[in-house]
C-alpha cells in the first residue's frame, strides 16, 4: 500500500513538473513573438516619421499596430 502511495506521489510530481515546463516554454515563445511584433511597430513608426508624416498620424498608426500585437507595451 505504501508503494502505491509513493508511485502516485511520484506521478503527481512528474505531472506538475511537466506542466510547469510546458507553461514556461509557451510563455517564452509568446515573449519572442511579442518582441518581434513590437520591433516591427517601432520600425514602422520610425519609417513614418522619416517619410515626413505628422507625429500624431505616426503615433496613431503605432498604437494600432501595438494593439494588433496583443501583447503588453514594452
Amino acid at each position: 500500500m505504501f508503494a502505491t502511495a509513493r508511485r502516485r506521489a511520484s506521478a503527481a510530481y512528474l505531472a506538475g513538473f511537466a506542466f510547469c515546463f510546458g507553461l514556461a516554454f509557451s510563455l517564452s515563445a509568446s515573449a519572442v513573438g511579442c518582441s518581434e511584433c513590437w520591433d516591427r511597430c517601432f520600425a514602422e513608426r520610425r519609417e513614418c516619421r522619416q517619410a515626413g508624416n505628422p507625429a500624431a498620424q505616426c503615433q496613431e498608426s503605432f498604437q494600432d499596430c501595438g494593439n494588433g500585437c496583443g501583447c503588453p507595451i514594452p
